[in-house]
This record gives structure tokens, sequence and C-alpha cells, in this order.
């Protein structure tokens, strides 16, 4: 059934393919009649449309090859595949009928036989856009067989499948979660209990309730999300591998949520949202964080539960005030984006300045300070957050992670430069910045995440909650998918990363019981280890005192009975 629905879908991106060529075809005819400069634009749009409209028959032609294309020799086609070519084409075909269609919109006019003409054209631009953004979210919004995505799970890596019932499908668990590898900082752990927590919340999310979906809000101007090839690769899959969907709201292509959003509201699935910031060091980044921070502020007096990744700003340091910075202040919350935190460290007489922490938390009040205890975290470009004096009057307010007291860390100030410098190049400045500036302040210590807790003010219903983490990279894959080698296997360096965001979400969305549990909770095996001495005496008895007992007894039986 899904096989046949991307079939079909590739068959309306061949129409619309066609239909774009016409469109080309009188944009193309209504230049002799316009202005030169609006002849210029609808020159350049029609050469775009009919650049677009070539490149859709060989993305069709693409799409049925994965539709016919099996791999070890198994009767199931590359779905992902082709969907990931339908929908990532759809969203490039959407940002040029959207803006074709607001610039022909801007030409035309009741006022003459050209401009009607172009109005009409308008007008069936739009009707293009909107039947490819119909189509796609479609697409998404019906999803593929749970079996895709456990065919995709055993292609990355060795999985163990845990079988649900019918109509609740496959999950996957990752032999590597299963059998982790034991990075600097972190304790070891006994493999069968957290074998046994790992299978616990795969089933849990095959027969318990819904199963929370994640709005990932943005201010890229392109989509970050895709099947294949994603920055948030590491989040996506252990996502997927907990029955928990992802869904993306580019704020720069649009203001409204996705369309997908409303059925799956329906559906009655817990939604959560993530807002990833931007940094705002031009004028076009700034008007992008501003619709960023606009629907964060928007989502919190809706009293919906978030989780807010900021990023460094430069408004502070020109005394201004940081737009996102002031969306998290209902919470009770001051971030300072303008000072992101930088440490220092000495190899003989190089003096080197770092801007990823690794955070290896210690034991913590609250559920997700304990599932991240003692794993390493990697936060790049760490924003440090403090909670009002008062903050405690209006809610439950907790810090999560808090940045090491050494290596020295401090609060830059200047830090545009180094941040614009390629990371390759960074150690390799004679000046990098240091400590001591008019701006700079001590950061050693401070709390860079913070789950809050509070009443929603307009609701009878549970209290709102919201997650505020100091960075805006360290979801992406540089750092919650960056490998290392230990004992001889390649495992992430930093997994507290992907145990954070997950359980972050399962707390947000009220399923405290789904939190992961912290490391110390799989240090000590269930069964404790026997004594050597003790070890022996079994040894033996099994070995020589039990064989030779059975051979005893048997010659007794044959003496007595002759």
């Amino acid at each position: 059934a899904a096989r046949q629905r991307l079939d079909r879908s590739a068959a309306v991106f061949e129409q619309i393919g066609g239909s774009m060529t016409r469109v080309a075809e009188d944009l193309g005819r209504a230049r002799p009649t316009s202005a030169p400069d609006a002849a210029e634009t609808l020159a350049s749009r029609a050469a775009r449309f009919r650049t677009l409209a070539e490149q859709v028959p060989p993305m069709t032609a693409a799409v049925r090859d994965s539709l016919g294309r099996t791999r070890w020799e198994r009767p199931a086609p590359d779905l992902l595949d082709a969907e990931s070519l339908l929908t990532e084409s759809a969203a490039a075909i959407v940002t040029v009928l959207d803006e074709a269609g607001t610039a022909v919109g801007e030409l035309a006019g009741p006022s003459s036989e050209a401009g009607l003409r172009l109005e009409r054209l308008a007008s069936r631009i739009v009707s293009l856009r909107d039947t490819v953004a119909a189509e796609s979210a479609s697409l998404l919004a019906a999803g593929l067989p749970p079996s895709v995505h456990a065919i995709a799970a055993l292609e990355a890596n060795e999985s163990l499948l845990v079988l649900g019932p019918p109509d609740r499908g496959i999950t996957a668990v990752r032999i590597e979660d299963v059998l982790p590898g034991v990075v600097p900082g972190a304790p070891r752990v006994d493999p069968g209990r957290l074998a046994e927590s790992m299978l616990t919340n795969a089933i849990a999310g095959l027969t318990g309730g819904p199963r929370p979906v994640v709005v990932v809000v943005h201010g890229s101007p392109s989509r970050i999300i895709r099947s294949q090839g994603s920055v948030l690769g590491a989040i996506q899959q252990r996502a997927a591998g907990r029955g928990i969907g992802l869904l993306e709201w580019p704020a720069a292509l649009s203001q409204d949520p996705p369309a997908e959003l409303a059925a799956l509201l329906a559906e009655q699935r817990p939604v959560v949202y993530a807002v990833v910031g931007i940094d705002d060091r031009d004028a076009e980044s700034r008007a992008r964080a501003d619709r960023v921070a606009a629907i964060v502020s928007s989502l919190l007096e809706r009293g919906e539960s978030v989780m807010v990744c900021l990023a460094p700003s430069t408004r502070p340091g020109l005394g201004e005030t940081d737009s996102m910075a002031e969306a998290v202040e209902p919470l009770g919350l001051i971030a300072e984006t303008g000072r992101p935190a930088l440490f220092e460290t000495r190899r003989g007489d190089q003096r080197q300045v770092g801007w990823e922490h690794t955070i290896v938390q210690k034991a913590g009040e609250h559920p997700l300070a304990a599932a991240v205890e003692r794993r390493s975290t990697l936060i790049p470009w760490p924003i440090t957050i403090m909670a009002k004096p008062d903050a405690s009057e209006d809610g439950d307010t907790h810090p999560l992670l808090s940045l090491p007291d050494s290596p020295p860390t401090w609060l830059e100030g200047e830090w545009l430069g180094y941040w614009l410098t390629p990371a390759t190049q960074r150690p390799l400045l004679r000046s990098p910045p240091s400590p001591g500036g008019t701006r700079d302040a001590e950061a050693a210590g401070s709390a860079i995440a913070w789950a809050v807790e509070r009443p929603f003010a307009t609701d009878d219903g549970p209290p709102q909650r919201a997650v505020v983490v100091g960075s805006h990279l360290w979801l992406f894959d540089t750092a919650a998918d960056r490998p290392g080698v230990v004992d001889g296997r390649l495992v992430q360096l930093a997994p507290g990363n992907t145990t954070l965001f997950l359980s972050a979400v399962e707390w947000l969305a009220g399923n405290d019981d789904a939190v992961l549990p912290g490391a110390n909770a799989f240090e000590a095996p269930v069964v404790q280890p026997i004594e050597p001495g003790r070890l022996t005496i079994i040894r033996w008895t099994l070995l020589a005192v039990l064989p030779l007992g059975v051979l005893a007894l048997g010659a007794a039986v044959r003496a007595i009975r002759g």
C-alpha cells in the first residue's frame, strides 16, 4: 500500500511538472506587454520554472527505481529513499512557487489586460503551490510501515528487533545502546540491566499510549530534517526507536505550523515543541531569529510544552535586547546570550581556548538531571542561564547541567571574531580570546540548562513544563553523534546529548515513568559477583564431587543388588 501511494505521488508530481512548463510558457508570452523591470522579473521566473520542471522527470524516475529496488534478496523496496526524494523535491518546489506567486502577484493589477493576465497567472502559481504542499503533507502524515524503519535500522547498525501486536508494528534497539563502550568519565554499566531497561522502553512504546510528537522549530532558510543526510540524524534515529515522531517547522519559510500536525493532534498524541535558536550576526539572521522568538512567546502563552535551545547573540554587545532571551524570561530565567562561555587549557607553553564543553554531570534532584548523571554531554558555545530571585514563586525551577569548575572558564564579551574563524583554524590563532575584558565575567559552576514547571494561568489542567538549554548546536550530529574508538569499538563520545533530549521529550510530554534512568542505576549488577573461595568450592562440587558421587552411588547399588 505504501509503495502504491508513493507511485501515485510520483504521478502527481509529473502532472505538476507539466503544469509548471505551461506556466513558464505563459509567463514568456506575458513579457512583451510588461514594463522593462517587470519583463526581467517574468523572464527570471519563467527560466526557474523551466529548470525545475526539467528536473521533475529524472526525480520521478529515481523514485520508481527506488520502489523497484530491493536489497539482501528481500521483497522490500527502498521506500525510505523514494519518500525522501518526493518530500525534499516538494520542499524545493514549494519555495520556488511561493516566491514566484508573490513576485507575479505584485506585478498584476486590474487596470489593464496585461495586469489581469498576470493576476490569473499568480493565482495558478499559488494553486500549484498548494497542490504540492498538500501532497507532501499527505505523504508525511501517512508515513511508512514500521517494518521499513526496522529494515533501515538493521542496514545501519546491528539491532534487536522488538515485534509488537499487529496493529502496533515493530521497533528496534541498537546493540550499541545495550552494550555501550565506557567513555571517559562515565561509569561501567551492567549490560543485563541496561538491556532490560532498553527492552522495557521498546515494549512500552509498542503497547502503551500515544507516543509524543516533537515539532522542531528553527530559523534556518532550508529544511534540516530529512530521511537521509539529516544534520539531526542521531536524534531522529534514537527518537524513532522509542516511537517518537519528528516534524519540522521552518519559521523562515512559514509562520504556520506543519499541516500534518492537525491530524496528529486529532489522534491525541502529546506534542512537544523543540525550538532551535539561530545566531543573529547580520540583519537577515536577526529577522529570522525574531520570527523564532515570536513563535516561542506564542507557545509559552498557550501553555505548550517547549524545549528552547539558545544561541549566542550579538545584540547585547550593541546595547540591544536579544529577542530569544527575552522570550524565555516569563519562565523566570535570565540568559547571558551576549557572552558565551569559553575555557582555556595549556600544553606546555601553548595556550588553547576551547568552545566545546564536555560536562559529566553530578547527581541532581530533578529526574532529567538524574538521567544525565555522569554521562558525557557535549555542549558547544554554552550560554549561562540564571534563575530570577523570585522564580520559585511562580513554579519549580531546577538546574540540569552546570559548567565544570575546571579548566578555567569565563564569559567572553568579544566572541564574534572567534566564532567566525573556522573551527580547524582556531587553534592556530596567535591571539585567541582571553579573560579579563571589560565585558568578561567568571563562568565556572554556572548553570546552562534548566527545567521549569509552572501552573498555567488560563487552564485547570496539568502545569506547563519547559526545558531551556544554553546551546543551539548540542542536538546536531556534530555534537550528539561524535564518534570515538573505545575498547576497539566505535561509540558515541557524548551519549548524554541524546539521553537528555529523549528524557526531556518524555518529561515534557508528561511521561515521567519513561524518563531514562541515570547511569548509577546500571553500575552494579543485579547478581553480585561470587567470592573467589566460594566460587572454587562450587566449581569442584560441579566438576568432581557430583560426578564421583554418581559413580559411588551406582557402585553401591550394584553391590547391594549383586
